[in-house]
């Protein structure tokens, strides 16, 4: 059912609809903890502009929520791309796009995408991703765009298909990699640009410790995506309420300007590139 046939068809009322979820709705997010804020600011939107309880869930390993995610028991959720694509391929039509955020910062061009910094120790010598052949390398993990697939595919366009850094470790999330960045225990990692960013926000003194080298992209946003067992009209509600969504200062106590400016709507076409990046990225090993 399309926007303008569930705007104009009386049958469709959203409260009755609304009543079949009495215990609520379920949020989730697979990105950075440090945006987390952000989801909690637009889950309070969607729930105060739909009038459902929505429960944001933070407190499962992520793989239990992708769990939960596929079998409808966590009903929304942000999701990298990486992983959107693949349950795309996988399972058609459980997932479904609502919209991708779009960040207010002018390297976005108001475009709902984002790009992987590759950053090194402020004190190294290394100023490009050549530099970092044969270097120690930290990637958050092995199902991350940003992270792991974007790394690989550059190397594959440049034929670098085996042991491009001397050693490659997965650290489990980008806050760590960018841990071992500044701190000089690695060479060098690829992270999300949306979570570097928040990072220097929140801990200035990170600016010092860390140089960017080279920033891969640009990739489609990581989306806000629902699962299917949702009802249409639902869905349809929700994806508008989205793309109607621009940040109530009154809801974000962390920040007086959220870096999130709007939701932009998107299709799987936008996210069809992933697949034969990640096809790509396959032929590559790190280390």
């Amino acid at each position: 059912m399309s926007q303008k046939e569930y705007a104009n068809n009386p049958m469709n009322d959203l409260t009755a609809i609304l009543n079949a979820y009495p215990s609520g709705l379920r949020m989730t997010s697979c990105l950075a903890p440090n945006l987390d804020y952000l989801c909690r600011m637009v889950t309070a939107y969607l729930a105060q502009r739909l009038g459902v309880a929505i429960e944001f869930v933070d407190d499962l390993p992520w793989a239990t929520r992708f769990q939960q995610l596929d079998q409808g028991e966590i009903h929304l959720a942000w999701i990298c791309g990486a992983p959107y694509t693949e349950r795309m391929a996988r399972w058609p039509g459980r997932l479904e796009l609502l919209a991708a955020p779009v960040w207010r910062a002018p390297h976005y061009h108001a475009q709902p995408v984002y790009y992987s910094a590759v950053v090194t120790p402020a004190a190294s010598p290394f100023r490009s991703m050549a530099d970092l052949r044969g270097g120690r390398w930290a990637y958050n993990e092995a199902t991350s765009l940003s992270g792991y697939y974007v790394v690989c595919h550059h190397l594959a366009q440049q034929g670098c298909q085996m042991g491009y850094f001397r050693s490659a470790v997965a650290t489990g999330s980008h806050q760590r990699a960018l841990e071992l960045v500044a701190a000089g225990a690695v060479d060098g990692a690829a992270i999300d640009t949306t979570m570097l960013e928040q990072a220097l926000l929140d801990d200035p003194a990170l600016a010092a410790k860390l140089r960017m080298i080279a920033r891969l992209g640009p990739n489609p946003m990581p989306p806000w995506v629902v699962h299917t067992g949702v009802s249409a009209a639902l869905r349809a509600a929700l994806r508008q309420a989205l793309l109607d969504f621009t940040p109530d200062h009154s809801l974000c106590n962390q920040m007086a300007i959220p870096p999130l400016s709007h939701f932009a709507q998107v299709t799987d076409q936008d996210y069809l590139p992933i697949l034969s990046m990640i096809q790509q990225a396959a032929t590559v090993q790190l280390a």
